[in-house]
């Protein structure tokens, strides 16, 4: 379990698991189509990327891209650029999304949209 938890495989996973959750707020059907379908969705590091890929757009579209998701990202962006395709282990990678996914939420943050930031400004000025 030691070995798992220091992977890089699970810490992906772990991040992905984080970044997931505001998403599930959103898609009603989230956990059934894609967290139910997790090992098949992640199965070599191409897939993850990929559904790493899908989060942040369903991210975006929702409004849901708060500054400690945008971190969390960038963290798991280098994990996934370091890591060499023999290192992936789909297994710790899903046992990692799975605590981070299952972690208490976090209070979701307000996003200030580019409209506000100008409402904002112009009250400053």
């Amino acid at each position: 379990m030691e070995d798992m938890k220091k992977s890089s495989s699970y810490a992906a996973g772990k991040l992905l698991g984080q970044l997931a959750q505001p998403v599930s707020w959103e898609i009603k059907s989230f956990e059934k189509n894609y967290v139910g379908l997790l090992s098949r969705r992640i199965s070599d590091k191409p897939g993850l990327v990929a559904f790493a890929n899908f989060i942040n757009q369903k991210l975006a579209i929702h409004e849901r891209t708060y500054p400690s998701l945008k971190e969390k990202y960038i963290e798991l962006a280098g994990i996934l650029s370091e890591m060499q395709n023999k290192e992936y282990n789909r297994e710790y990678c899903a046992f990692g999304f799975f605590e981070g996914y299952f972690a208490k939420f976090e209070k979701p943050e307000k996003t200030v949209t580019e409209s506000e930031k100008q409402i904002t400004e112009g009250e400053n000025q």
